[in-house]
């Protein structure tokens, strides 16, 4: 009986320690993309970028793990659902790019949950993308997982 509780602990800590050793690698900041020959969009090239109709996949600041599609017409759709309780919800709205480059996107959720406008500025190192809320350099970046 120890032996397997003895078994089961390592495994949990094994799990935590990969969790946690995997954390930093994951983890960027505005200076690391821009120090590793990233680009931060500027009002054009964001414009750009989403108005060929992208979709980019990831985990907002809420805990959900969702999907936007952007538009051409400057119109967006967004799904995502949080993992904490499986709630699940989906959303129409709109995508503006200021005179900075800064996008932002204003969605009416459907399920009661009113609207929500969120802006970040756009990274872009090789192909992949990287939203920030500021482009200063000790800002945490997170990568957008660019789909079809």
């Amino acid at each position: 009986m120890k032996s397997i509780r003895h078994t089961t602990q390592r495994a949990v800590l094994l799990g935590a320690f990969i969790c946690f050793a995997a954390t930093p690698a994951l983890a960027q900041t505005v200076g690391e993309i821009l120090d590793k020959g990233g680009q931060k969009l500027d009002a054009a090239g964001a414009r750009a970028a989403l108005a060929t109709g992208p979709t980019f996949s990831g985990r907002n600041a809420a805990g959900f793990l969702g999907t936007t599609v952007y538009k051409a017409d400057g119109t967006l759709t967004s799904s995502g659902t949080r993992e904490r309780d499986n709630f699940s919800n989906s959303g129409k709205g709109a995508w503006t790019v200021d005179d900075a480059g800064k996008v932002c996107a204003k969605t009416d959720w459907e399920k009661g949950q009113g609207s929500s406008s969120v802006c970040y500025f756009w990274f872009k190192m090789g192909d992949d993308y990287f939203t920030a809320p500021t482009d200063a350099k000790e800002q945490a970046a997170v990568r957008r997982l660019l789909g079809k």
